[in-house]
């Protein structure tokens, strides 16, 4: 037999958040899943509008969807935040559809809230493991080089000052080998945790890879983070780590380099920062290294050279060797060359070989100088030219 089903009851059926208001904004109806969001009986929420049911951001973002919505017709879809009965956050996606009811052609707008709490905190979860390290907790290199360029293009805007501190543990991989990679993560741990209860608000530290963080310290020159250095030092030098049956003592060493007075870009800064690491490991290690005026000329080099590497720039110059007897090419010597500016000149190595040796860059340079020697040879002796090779190491 025929049977008529109440609308209401058809609504709260659903268990989504259903509602349907006016052109003027005001609810005509809804499910009891609508009402709850509330903490109020289906009664109270009808007649009402967003300002009486939501807080006023909110309910001037709903109401400029709903204009939106009555100018362009369709629909329009928007995420929203917002606290349910009881104080509890929750997301939902709200969808609404902009209905003709007939046959009068009022314009009714028809809403529903999607709890999508769930999604969000998947996608948040996801976020955090792709930006984080997951044994430290610190962001991880990938993250670090984001930040890295945000802060170098508002230094370069605003002409505010940055600076960076390369840090390694000293001696990891002897505690490693005697201690087991569990002692070693325990170290690490330990360290992110001091790091972080001396940093500022403002700074951020991120594990750079292995056992090297890299600390990068905002409208700070190179004096300030020298001092923030030498405590984090001393802090480390002087904290016990527990690492299970005994605990430990471990130093770590550290290189800084300021922008703008040691590099112009955020991949020269790099190149600082790993030279001047070096230094304070060649010293001695347990100690902060920063550029001087003595050492800004070697570092400056060194990152040339290094920039030189990257962009392909450093090449061989073959020198022939000639027989006096019969004239003739009998051999050639590599000599490792950098070309420089548009006009591509070559530069000696005697400008930059003694930083090289110095920044321990002299293998690098060996062995992309005899990896194009090689190819050299090898298509020589394809074209039917046979003669020795030398490299000048």
């Amino acid at each position: 037999m025929p049977f008529t089903l109440d609308p209401g009851q058809l609504l709260d059926a659903i268990p989504t958040p259903v509602y349907y208001k006016d052109a003027e904004g005001s609810i005509l109806d809804c499910n009891e899943a609508y009402a709850r969001l509330f903490r109020r009986q289906r009664e109270e929420v009808i007649g009402r509008s967003a300002h009486e049911l939501y807080p006023a951001p909110l309910a001037e973002l709903h109401e400029e969807a709903d204009r939106r919505l009555l100018k362009q017709g369709g629909h329009v879809q928007y995420e929203v935040s917002m606290e349910i009965a009881g104080g509890e956050l929750r997301h939902f996606l709200v969808h609404k559809h902009l209905y003709h009811h007939q046959p009068a052609g009022e314009a009714l707008i028809v809403g529903t809230l999607f709890d999508i709490t769930q999604q969000k905190e998947i996608e948040r979860r996801l976020a955090y493991e792709a930006s984080h390290d997951q044994l430290t907790g610190l962001i991880n290199r990938h993250q670090m080089q984001q930040e890295l360029e945000r802060v170098h293009a508002r230094g370069l805007r605003y002409g505010e000052p940055y600076t960076l501190v390369l840090v390694d543990l000293d001696h990891f991989k002897i505690i490693n080998d005697n201690y087991g990679h569990q002692a070693g993560d325990r170290i690490l741990v330990a360290f992110a945790r001091i790091a972080r209860q001396l940093v500022r608000e403002t700074d951020t530290v991120a594990r750079w890879g292995g056992e090297e963080f890299l600390f990068l310290l905002e409208n700070t020159d190179a004096l300030h983070a020298t001092g923030f250095a030498e405590r984090l030092r001393a802090r480390i030098e002087a904290t016990p780590i527990d690492i299970g049956e005994q605990e430990v003592h471990i130093t770590i060493s550290g290189g800084v380099a300021s922008f703008p007075e040691d590099a112009d870009s955020v991949s020269d800064l790099l190149t600082v920062a790993d030279n001047t690491l070096f230094e304070a490991k060649r010293g001695g290690r347990n100690r902060i290294v920063f550029p001087t005026k003595d050492s800004s000329g070697i570092f400056t080099i060194g990152t040339q050279l290094n920039r030189a590497l990257e962009q392909g720039r450093l090449v061989p110059a073959y020198q022939p060797i000639v027989d006096l007897a019969t004239r003739e090419i009998m051999a050639e010597e590599a000599l490792a060359r950098i070309r420089t500016g548009e006009d591509q000149t070559l530069l000696d190595a005697e400008t930059f070989i003694q930083a090289a040796n110095d920044l321990q860059l002299a293998h690098r340079i060996d062995h992309h100088i005899i990896s194009n020697t090689l190819d050299r040879c090898v298509t020589q002796q394809r074209a039917g030219v046979r003669r020795k090779y030398f490299v000048n190491m």
